[in-house]
């Protein structure tokens, strides 16, 4: 009697097999889905961080030099550096100090479109001249 019981459930119902096909194909879905939401993440991590190392080497170009240099007359301006490109604006605060700001767009593939870093620092005479 127990022979006949194995002999008689061998294999997987079409039903099974259909199922089973059905949440393997689900899994490798979402697994799928999860290593591209990360390749992503990457991916703007590495665009911003190239925007930040673009920012701050032109913010360290411009500190070096003088108050009175043409290069820190006010107005905005493009710039190319190793890193990237961007503009970088001057505005006079008084004769003593003027503000600079430095925008880097970057690439953001999580949020289709660019994003933009910015850095600002402040100059004064006192340490240029």
């Amino acid at each position: 009697m127990l022979n006949r019981r194995i002999k008689g459930n061998k294999g997987f119902t079409l039903v099974e097999a259909v199922i089973s096909v059905m949440i393997m194909g689900m899994s490798l879905g979402a697994c799928i889905l999860t290593f591209s939401l990360a390749a992503r993440i990457v991916a703007t991590g590495e665009n911003q961080l190239g925007a930040l190392h673009a920012s701050r080497a032109e913010l360290e170009r411009l500190r070096m030099y003088k108050f009175t240099n043409s290069v820190l007359s006010a107005g905005s301006y493009n710039f190319t550096n190793l890193f990237g490109s961007g503009t970088y604006s001057v505005t006079n605060m008084n004769s003593n100090a003027k503000t600079i700001i430095v925008n880097v767009p970057y690439l953001n593939p999580l949020r289709t479109g660019y994003l933009t870093n910015t850095l600002t620092t402040e100059i004064v005479t006192t340490l240029h001249e």
